[in-house]
């Protein structure tokens, strides 16, 4: 994609977000088991989320994909998160 300017590419990505994301159903959320963990050369698991059209949306800590994230909250100006755990701890 070539993006003119960072407007441009900030409404890209906010389109793709809401075609993958408005409107959709969550389905189910659970940890990731081992065998993810390790498949994905990671030491931690994360917390995924499935919607009824069967994505999956799990944090990570960059886009390349080098380890997982935590998925944060923000309700009236309260903070609170789902930690990450090791593989042991799945």
């Amino acid at each position: 994609m070539d993006y003119k300017n960072k407007y441009t590419m900030k409404n890209y990505w906010t389109k793709q977000a809401e075609l993958m994301l408005v409107g959709k159903v969550i389905k189910s959320v659970r940890f990731m088991n081992k065998e993810e963990i390790e498949m994905n050369g990671w030491h931690k698991g994360t917390i995924v989320i499935t919607l009824e059209d069967g994505l999956e949306i799990f944090p990570l800590q960059d886009d390349e994909a080098n380890d997982v994230g935590v998925l944060w909250f923000r309700d009236n100006n309260q903070f609170s998160s789902i930690p990450k755990l090791s593989a042991d701890e799945v």
